[in-house]
């Protein structure tokens, strides 16, 4: 049975803040906001050889099939941050497309999760 993507990307959080943390010194309050980040037509190789050709551009834009790039969640927890100051922060973590590993973590001001 596949586990499902917003179960993995908690994980792959919980192992960054691993890396922040000693495990049993923080707390997570709260995932929310699991969305990927999708390509666009301008991605496309040929996009910028043919920008001056309407023709081309939009073939491109018609027959483009956009894919996942990558991952993004919010997570609220209690414990130290990436400068060792322990407190309540809230993270928006950038994931890879295989949903295996943080690419970044960045604190953002306090968000809802409802």
């Amino acid at each position: 049975m596949r586990m499902p993507n917003n179960v993995k990307a908690q994980g792959v959080v919980r192992r960054y803040l691993d890396s922040l943390n000693k495990t049993s010194k923080y707390e997570i309050l709260g995932f929310s906001h699991f969305h990927p980040i999708y390509s666009s037509y301008e991605d496309d190789p040929n996009y910028e050889k043919f920008l001056r050709d309407s023709l081309k551009i939009d073939s491109i834009r018609k027959h483009y099939k956009p894919f996942v790039r990558a991952w993004i969640i919010y997570v609220n927890y209690k414990g130290l941050d990436d400068f060792g100051n322990f407190g309540e922060h809230d993270y928006q973590c950038a994931l890879n497309k295989d949903l295996t590993k943080c690419v970044a973590g960045i604190e953002i001001d306090h968000i809802k999760y409802k």
